[in-house]
């Protein structure tokens, strides 16, 4: 049993309008190309009018492509700069460790060890021991970023104004990240 469907009528009509609508398009860019204007119908169509009609749709499209190759060639190597600037290095894992301790800010600074370093000290011993006598003033030596592990002094002065001289180990893991691995007192 054939079912006459309820929208066949309506997509017969819709498909003739757009055919129709593709033959106007169609004219209209004969016209155009004839040199005849497409608003008044006269066949007198400047040339220079003719001439600019089809290439201003050309230099549009071209700005366009520019404005975005400006775009790309800007933003790309912005990215990269900006990825080398935060990256991570064992001078700035160091920084913000000193920071840490400085504000008492004790789990950001236990974050810089390394998972190894974790597991030998606890995040309470740790807030413990620097907790008893604040460090006032961190120090540290500068280091390079070449190889994997690098080794550097960092200097502690708490309230008490005891002074630690402390030797640091720092590793890259796997996210390119540098650590603290290890802390031993300078001998």
């Amino acid at each position: 049993m054939r079912r006459s469907g309820f929208l066949g009528p309506f997509i017969v009509e819709a498909t003739l309008a757009v055919a129709f609508r593709l033959q106007s398009v169609g004219r209209e860019l004969q016209v155009i190309r004839k040199g005849v204007d497409p608003k008044s119908g006269d066949a007198g169509m400047s040339e220079e009018r003719q001439n600019n009609e089809l290439p201003a749709r050309k230099r549009r499209g071209r700005w366009i492509m520019v404005g975005i190759l400006v775009v790309l060639l800007v933003s790309i190597p912005t990215f990269f700069i900006v990825r080398y600037i935060t990256r991570s290095t064992p001078d700035t894992t160091l920084d913000a460790f000193c920071n840490a301790l400085q504000q008492e800010n004790y789990p950001s600074a236990y974050a810089r060890f390394s998972a190894r370093l974790q597991r030998t000290i606890s995040e309470t011993t740790f807030v413990g021991i620097f907790s008893q006598d604040k460090v006032n003033a961190c120090t540290h030596g500068t280091t390079d970023d070449a190889g994997t592990s690098v080794t550097s002094t960092i200097k502690f002065v708490h309230a008490s104004r005891g002074v630690n001289n402390d030797i640091v180990t720092l590793t890259k893991d796997s996210n390119d990240s540098w650590q603290i691995d290890d802390i031993y007192r300078q001998t």
